[in-house]
């Protein structure tokens, strides 16, 4: 969606770490929230219903951001990442010989996304399956959604409809988060911890235990 921008700058001028500037710009996901009414019924949507949004989706693994004072590191990380998001555009922008204290090609484009205008969401889910504030503002818009194309079939309290659907995201997204630490977990063990050769009787229920980690997608969880 930037390539527009982009193209006019030509590989053979730019160093590596331009490159690699390039390449972190692009987002994750863009969704659309326009078509989405700011009220539904008795209640308010969400904030970002009304806009399209950019969103780059981030992790954060269990290091030394977890010690010291810092309670929220999820949502120091989130910060961080909005404002290298932020300054990676004007670095383009001065690459595209945009003067200094002037708004660029690449400002004045991203300015078209999200509210208020220029903010990328950068959600962050952290190494215990906790969310940053913008992962909960995408579950709201969500739930806002799912509660909207509900009551054109079927009655009910917005309010409670949508709380339903909320809970439902942020279940799954959760459950997600930690299947994805529990593999990489796993995966890491499984490459730097030497292994004996296993009793045939073990070997036979490490296969059935194995084949359903990595083909979890097929047997759903029950809540």
């Amino acid at each position: 969606m930037l390539t527009h921008i982009t193209q006019a700058l030509s590989p053979k001028d730019l160093i590596p770490t331009e490159h690699r500037t390039l390449q972190k710009i692009i987002c994750d996901l863009v969704p659309d929230f326009r078509s989405l009414p700011e009220d539904i019924e008795d209640i308010s949507a969400a904030p970002l219903a009304g806009f399209k949004v950019m969103v780059d989706v981030k992790t954060l693994a269990c290091n030394g951001s977890y010690q010291g004072p810092n309670a929220t590191p999820v949502e120091t990380r989130q910060s961080h990442a909005a404002a290298e998001y932020t300054r990676r555009a004007k670095d383009i922008d001065a690459k595209l010989g945009t003067p200094a204290g002037e708004e660029g090609p690449m400002t004045a484009e991203m300015k078209t996304y999200g509210s208020p205008p220029g903010q990328v969401l950068a959600p962050v889910v952290g190494a215990f399956g906790e969310m940053s504030s913008d992962m909960y503002g995408l579950a709201d818009v969500i739930a806002a959604a799912m509660t909207a194309d509900h009551l054109q079939f079927l009655k009910g309290s917005a309010k409670e409809i949508r709380g339903m659907f909320r809970q439902r995201v942020l279940r799954d997204w959760g459950h997600a988060a930690h299947l994805g630490w529990a593999r990489l977990l796993h995966d890491r063990r499984r490459d730097l911890i030497e292994r004996h050769p296993p009793s045939h009787q073990h070997d036979e229920r490490e296969f059935y235990a194995n084949y359903f980690y990595q083909n979890r997608e097929q047997f759903p969880a029950r809540h």
